[in-house]
């Protein structure tokens, strides 16, 4: 949720600015309150938060939240070479409630599977009705990836939307564009049924 506001044409008197102040609190207040709670009940044993960002991802005009969780203990090889990363996606009601909508554990690739055995998750771009995943790695060859998933109202559903990349030699001032990816290429795909490691990209590098 943003809320601007012209500061040179908004006249606050005092006792208003402090009325706003307690309004806004106690909304965040009653906010944090509902999102600890479904906390909770919702994140699985053994995991926990490791990415979140506010948006209004369903279009409803209300906060959404995004969450990338991460396994608390991954200091085994195959905790994190083949760890899962769960994405939650996070509706509110009308009442201000906390749900999960969706779940996907193998959206975000493991913390190893970038170059060098680095994390390749650079962060999530939200924007209204749809959200975009970065990818990216490289030590003198670098690589990018943004897979976009898109919210559709008819049927309350998330689909795979489209997937691009970019990739270059840090010596050289030469960025090649993947090829845009769409449902025509991969056919339509749920969010839940997405997998990182079977949707690979590389056969269209440039």
């Amino acid at each position: 949720m943003i809320i601007s506001a012209n500061m040179k044409t908004l006249k606050m008197t005092k006792p208003f600015l402090i009325l706003m102040m307690i309004s806004n609190f106690a909304c965040a207040q009653s906010m944090e309150s509902n999102l600890s709670s479904w906390m909770s009940n919702i994140i699985p044993d053994g995991y926990t938060i490791s990415y979140f960002i506010y948006c209004n991802v369903n279009l409803d005009n209300k906060t959404d939240l995004i969450l990338v969780l991460k396994e608390k203990d991954t200091t085994s090889t195959s905790a994190v070479e083949h760890e899962k990363r769960p994405l939650l996606i996070v509706e509110s009601d009308s009442t201000g409630l906390f749900h999960l909508a969706q779940r996907n554990d193998f959206v975000i690739p493991c913390l190893k599977c970038g170059d060098n055995h680095t994390d390749p998750f650079r962060g999530i771009v939200p924007e209204n009705g749809s959200f975009t995943i970065n990818l990216g790695g490289g030590t003198s060859y670098w690589w990018t990836r943004e897979i976009t998933f898109k919210y559709n109202p008819k049927d309350k559903q998330y689909y795979y939307n489209k997937d691009e990349g970019k990739s270059f030699y840090a010596d050289k001032a030469i960025t090649k564009n993947r090829k845009t990816l769409t449902a025509k290429e991969f056919g339509k795909i749920l969010f839940q049924d997405f997998n990182f490691y079977e949707f690979d990209t590389r056969k269209y590098d440039p």
